[in-house]
């Protein structure tokens, strides 16, 4: 990388030493890729609306003039970087990973679906179960028990978690939400030192969408450089043979 070739053994071993080396090699990676970006005039037109939409700017007045009159406020260069980068890299990111976003989907698409369960959290497995009878004959509602009962932050909510992704549970619940069906309640389970009623009230299911395609396909650009950054990292070490451990 060319932009790399000024850096000597001491400044990598400075950025190394402060975690800054891969921030800088990503950032640099992720900057040459987006600027390969060219838009269509439409394309350009489309972005300049939706900017000054956005941004509270005239719809009459063209975004370059505004840019104009506002460049004591805001450079090009500033508003390249900032404003226009994010459709830049919306844009290179489906043409390069869209192709690859199904197959991502279909492994992670659990993870995606938004989820909203109750949830009730003690530490005596017998008041567990007591308020599971309650609840489940009917003698009291879970909320209610929830707010009274609960140890967990939970309870400022009346017991209810989410929406939320379900990749974004806590990770020993979510195979248990998984398999659970929305309305009812589940016997008590142990999870640490917590004895956890919890009941799904809806589950709705992700799809691939043009939302989920840009997600996804972000997902995938990102790992592409975070690989692309270890390679520039090696070919650093190469250039100072003599210091092993450079960089590691």
């Amino acid at each position: 990388m060319e932009k790399l070739e000024c850096l000597n053994q001491e400044t990598i071993l400075l950025l190394k030493e402060y975690n800054c080396l891969k921030d800088l090699i990503g950032s640099i990676l992720v900057e040459q890729a987006v600027n390969t970006v060219k838009f269509s005039t439409e394309e350009y037109n489309t972005i300049q609306e939706q900017v000054k939409k956005q941004s509270g700017i005239n719809p009459e007045i063209s975004l370059d003039d505004w840019l104009e009159k506002n460049k004591s406020k805001i450079s090009l260069d500033h508003y390249i970087k900032t404003v226009i980068f994010p459709y830049k890299l919306k844009k290179y990111c489906l043409e390069k990973f869209k192709t690859k976003t199904e197959a991502r989907f279909l492994k992670k698409k659990d993870n995606f679906d938004i989820i909203v369960y109750s949830l009730i959290r003690v530490k005596d497995v017998y008041l567990a179960n007591e308020l599971y009878q309650r609840i489940n004959e009917g003698e009291a509602d879970f909320s209610d028990i929830a707010v009274k009962y609960s140890e967990g932050g939970e309870k400022n909510t009346r017991g209810i978690i989410g929406p939320l992704p379900l990749g974004q549970a806590m990770e020993p619940l979510k195979e248990f939400l998984k398999s659970s069906k929305p309305g009812h309640l589940r016997r008590p389970i142990q999870i640490d030192q917590w004895h956890l009623l919890v009941r799904v009230e809806s589950i709705t299911h992700a799809k691939l969408d043009e939302e989920m395609m840009e997600i996804l396909s972000k997902e995938l650009f990102y790992e592409w450089i975070n690989r692309e950054v270890e390679i520039q990292v090696e070919k650093l070490f190469e250039r100072f043979p003599t210091k092993e451990n450079i960089l590691v």
